[in-house]
């Protein structure tokens, strides 16, 4: 993508804290903890739904069907939803708000928005009607000799009834990118429950006997698509936007834009589409394996979805808007904050951008590698309790089990990566995450074929995260060949990692990890072994930061406490 040019209006400021760079250090960790407050309840909302699924549909073949139909639609909804398409599409909004005003910035939006419906809707009338090759696509193994008769053909016509979700969550996440820019966080976030409980709602009408189980569940899925769009109509309409206004007769802006898009969104979904070789390798395997891999993959999402994606999302408009700033001695814009001189202070506008980037990094290592630490520690217990009842039995919770465990060590790499493709696209490079993107890919394809029959379920899961390590190492080193000082915090990470691990340790004993040993933990249900473990590693984690005086963690304590963060 070009520059935008650099004319300017007239027009006034924004109030400070709206998202575009103003805000202070504190800012980027009080926006990030607005994302995660939303984004946990949609979690929870969504273990609810996985838990309701579960019951309703267990481990077998079709399970397998109904989740191969909906990889594709959860796909969007992540690549979309969380983040790929603002990634994308929020640094050029940024620019083009910061140099021409709100007006040209929405109908900038607009004409980005119209542009790229068409060929996705083109797109979903094409997947519905080869559905059946597109489903073989997925999960190849459904028509490999052996396979359970009839699932391919169930996986499709499933796949007809989820496909349209696409296309209404593109329309969703052009608008979240808008609100994003604006510095309103809280109703994209809280999207992804509008789904949850539209799913949820078509589980109670199975359950209650009203038609297929699994059908039901697609009608949810596509009807919580288009409830995720109405969500946040309203909130823009509030900021000034009007579908109505004329759009200009001809806009290189939004047309450059829609092109970019789909590289844009590519180079931003490398996770995803880990994930999705993971279900291909994973269809080859034993019955059930493709299930034991879906719900592996929502546990390890929570920390990425709670706490990595809303780094990202938070660092991604102050990223844009200092990237768009003008070099030292040009004429800045009416709009631009001013900069006083002081300790500090950045002396020019590459400066703010490292030290947000920075800062965005630490964030995200302070919260993941904890994250990974006691995910792995509780893996067992919190599979059992989430999962284990009804049709899922004792070893579809043992391959999930074993599918986390291989997930876990690739967590810090997911939430890292969310920044730095936010430095990418903010500064135009949208080259660079494609080319990433696409090493992930084949280290995880590829890693995954040799690990697939030694390690079973698990190996897929680990080529995943080994891809995510590829990811976070290309990004860094374009970044860095670019000029960008990309300063990972080795000594923070270090810290972060040791007091992770002794945090952790009550929750391994817990969890049962010494069963053998004489330190063995007294027999626990699952349910306490959560409600005692999980709550004292994170508070001793906290307290420990706190004594060795992290500065994310005393940013979050002011933003929980609702204190000043200047």
């Amino acid at each position: 993508m070009t520059p935008l040019p650099a004319s300017h209006s007239a027009t006034p400021p924004p109030p400070a804290g709206t998202g575009r760079g103003d805000a202070p250090r504190d800012g980027l960790a009080r926006n990030a903890a607005t994302v995660a407050g939303a984004t946990l309840a949609s979690r929870v909302l969504g273990y609810a739904r996985d838990a309701l699924t579960a019951h309703i549909l267990g481990a077998g073949a079709g399970a397998d069907a109904f989740f191969v139909a909906f990889r594709l639609p959860n796909l969007m909804r992540r690549l979309l939803g969380e983040g790929a398409v603002s990634l994308a599409f929020t640094p050029a909004f940024v620019r083009l708000r910061e140099r021409e005003g709100d007006a040209r910035a929405f109908a900038f939006g607009r004409g980005v928005l119209l542009r790229a419906l068409l060929p996705l809707a083109l797109l979903c009338l094409l997947g519905m009607a080869l559905a059946h090759p597109l489903a073989l696509l997925l999960a190849p193994g459904f028509g490999a000799a052996g396979a359970p008769p009839g699932v391919a053909q169930r996986a499709a016509s499933l796949l007809r009834i989820c496909l349209p979700y696409g296309v209404a969550a593109t329309c969703a996440a052009l608008c979240a990118g808008m609100l994003h820019a604006h510095g309103r966080f809280l109703p994209p976030a809280l999207a992804p429950a509008v789904l949850n409980l539209a799913v949820m709602a078509t589980g109670g009408l199975a359950l209650a006997g009203f038609g297929d189980a699994a059908t039901l569940l697609a009608c949810g899925v596509l009807v919580g698509g288009v409830a995720q769009l109405a969500l946040q109509l309203p909130a823009l309409a509030r900021l000034g936007l009007r579908w109505r206004a004329p759009l200009p007769v001809r806009d290189p802006q939004a047309g450059e834009a829609a092109r970019a898009l789909p590289a844009g969104v590519f180079g931003a979904s490398a996770q995803q589409l880990n994930v999705l070789a993971c279900t291909l390798l994973a269809s080859f395997l034993s019955e059930g394996s493709v299930t034991a891999l879906y719900y592996a993959e929502r546990l390890m999402e929570f920390p990425l979805g709670v706490f990595g994606v809303a780094v990202g999302v938070a660092a991604l408009p102050a990223l844009s808007a200092s990237a768009a700033a003008p070099e030292v001695g040009a004429t800045p814009p009416p709009s631009a904050p001013a900069v006083t001189p002081g300790a500090g202070a950045p002396r020019h506008p590459h400066d703010e951008f490292r030290r947000v980037l920075g800062d965005a990094l630490r964030l995200s290592l302070f919260i993941s590698l904890p994250s990974a630490l006691g995910l792995a520690a509780v893996a067992a217990p919190l599979v059992a309790l989430l999962f284990g009842h009804g049709a899922f039995d004792r070893q579809a919770v043992d391959a999930t089990v074993a599918a986390l465990l291989a997930y876990a060590p690739g967590i810090p790499a997911f939430a890292v990566t969310r920044p730095l493709l936010a430095a990418c696209n903010a500064r135009q490079a949208t080259g660079v995450p494609v080319a990433a993107g696409l090493a992930s890919v084949l280290v995880t394809l590829g890693l995954g074929a040799l690990l697939l029959r030694p390690m079973g379920v698990a190996g897929p899961a680990l080529a995943a995260s080994c891809g995510a390590w590829a990811n976070t190492l290309c990004l860094v080193l374009a970044l860095r060949r670019a000029g960008v000082a990309v300063d990972l915090h080795g000594r923070s990470a270090l810290l972060h990692a040791a007091l992770a691990c002794a945090a952790c340790m009550p929750a391994w004993w817990l969890a049962g990890a010494f069963a053998e040993t004489a330190w063995a933990a007294p027999a626990l249900p699952p349910a306490a072994r959560l409600a005692l473990g999980v709550p004292l590693a994170a508070g001793l984690y906290l307290v420990l930061s706190l004594c060795c005086r992290s500065r994310d963690a005393i940013a979050l304590l002011r933003v929980v406490r609702g204190g000043k963060t200047g």
